[in-house]
């Protein structure tokens, strides 16, 4: 009967890919050398984030609800469904931020919109044309 070859002793080279994870015992990083701030409990039982730290720019930018403010305006007389739908998001986007002047310019925007759509069949329905 032949003799069976034994594979834990052969003579092939081992494959270098089969084995043990040479990563398996690594122990885990330490956050290289970055602060460990206590965590917070939050309200669902995540860790709290961090508050901003002292120096940063605060949410108090008016340049949004601004620009909410002109393009109502413009939309008074200039393409209302242009000019007041980009108000009117402006406007959304600011108070949902929480932005000063977010209200004002969100009254600006519709009554731009609604204003304008209004000036607009009233002169429509008096038959006033551009350019003619």
């Amino acid at each position: 009967m032949p003799e069976q070859p034994n594979h834990g002793d052969s003579d092939q080279p081992r494959d270098p890919y089969v084995g043990p994870d040479p990563y398996a015992k690594l122990p885990p990083p330490q956050g290289a050398g970055l602060p460990q701030y206590p965590q917070q409990q939050g309200p669902y039982g995540g860790p709290q984030p961090m508050p901003p730290p002292p120096g940063a720019p605060a949410n108090d930018s008016k340049t949004l609800s601004i620009i909410a403010i002109v393009l109502g305006c413009i939309s008074l007389f200039i393409c209302p469904p242009l000019f007041g739908g980009a108000a009117l998001v402006c406007a959304i986007i600011a108070k949902v931020q929480n932005r000063p002047l977010s209200t004002p310019a969100l009254v600006v925007a519709i009554v731009g919109l609604v204003g304008g759509i209004g000036i607009g069949i009233l002169l429509w329905s008096a038959g006033v044309t551009y350019g003619a």
